[in-house]
Order: structure tokens, then C-alpha cells, then sequence
């Protein structure tokens, strides 16, 4: 049922039973999530990120080592997976809201531990990669506009792609 409502953009209802639920297995989280980020609008994949559910699961999905830029920010259950993911589903809707959360550090109004947040996240090879080999506009676009914002800030890593690079 919870499928069907991401379906129908039924962020009403499907904020109702989410409130209602205390455990879900994370399989059923994980599902929702992907099915949210691939097919559904930013309000129900805000609804998702703010839920006391998913912080749980969040919290669960934290890799146990200390190593996060080894670990978790090449984890499959990540922002750059979910940011991935969503490119792939060519859904610039919550492309950009993962985008944008991940930059504010909203993602459970920022009560997630910092190393949760991947800085600058469009610039990361792998993110980058994915929405070129796409062909959708919008989401190029939408890429172009965070990386530009990204980049003015600094670079922080040499593996990090150079926008000037890529633009030749």
C-alpha cells in the first residue's frame, strides 16, 4: 500500500501512516526509499527524510568504521547512491531536492552526524558520470547550477572533478 501512495503522490496519507508506524523491517525502508527517490515528487521524499522512522534507519545504515570516505560515501545505501539513483530514474525532482538537502544538512533537520553528508556531492566523479551518460536536459542543468555553486566554495578534494575542466 505504502508503494501505491508514493505512486499517487499521496503525501497526506502516506504522512499519516508513516507517523503510525514505529518499526518497519529495513528492507521495507529501503524499498520505500528507492521507489520515493526514482518515482515520487520532493514533498513525499522531504516527507521520507523527516520521518522518525527512516532516522532510525538512517542511524542503522552508518557504516561502523571510522574510515567514512572510504566507507560510506561509496556505500550503496548514500546520498551519492540515492542522488544516483535518481538520475538514472531521471527524476530531476528529487535530484535536486537531494541535492539541496544534502547541502543545507536538512536531511532530519541536521540531526544526522556530519560525516552523513557528502560535500560538494555533484562534483563527485561518479555522480558527475551518471548525468552526463543521461539525456535529460533538466537534470544536466540542474547538475551544472549546484556544481557551479560547489565549486565556488573550493574544491576540498583532489580527486573532485574541475568544472573549468569539464567544460572544455
Amino acid at each position: 500500500m505504502l508503494l501505491d501512495l508514493v505512486q499517487a503522490d499521496d503525501v497526506a496519507t502516506m504522512g499519516i501512516l508513516l507517523s503510525g508506524y514505529k518499526n518497519l523491517d529495513r528492507p521495507v525502508l529501503r524499498t520505500l526509499l528507492e521507489e520515493t527517490i526514482s518515482f515520487g515528487s520532493a514533498a513525499l521524499l522531504k516527507l521520507l527524510f523527516g520521518c522518525e522512522i527512516y532516522f532510525t534507519f538512517f542511524l542503522a545504515c552508518l557504516p561502523s568504521s571510522s574510515d567514512w570516505s572510504q566507507s560510506y560515501s561509496q556505500d550503496s545505501r548514500g546520498i551519492i547512491a540515492w542522488a544516483t539513483l535518481a538520475v538514472e530514474s531521471n527524476n530531476h525532482e528529487t535530484f535536486e531536492c537531494i541535492i539541496k538537502q544534502n547541502a543545507e544538512r536538512s536531511i532530519m533537520g541536521g540531526r544526522l552526524p556530519e560525516p552523513f553528508f557528502i560535500s560538494p556531492l555533484c562534483i563527485r566523479p561518479r555522480i558527475f558520470a551518471t548525468v552526463m551518460c543521461s539525456d535529460s536536459s533538466e537534470l544536466r542543468k540542474i547538475w551544472e547550477t549546484h556544481a557551479d555553486k560547489e565549486l565556488s566554495k573550493g574544491p576540498s578534494s583532489p580527486l573532485l572533478l574541475k568544472f573549468d575542466d569539464i567544460r572544455r
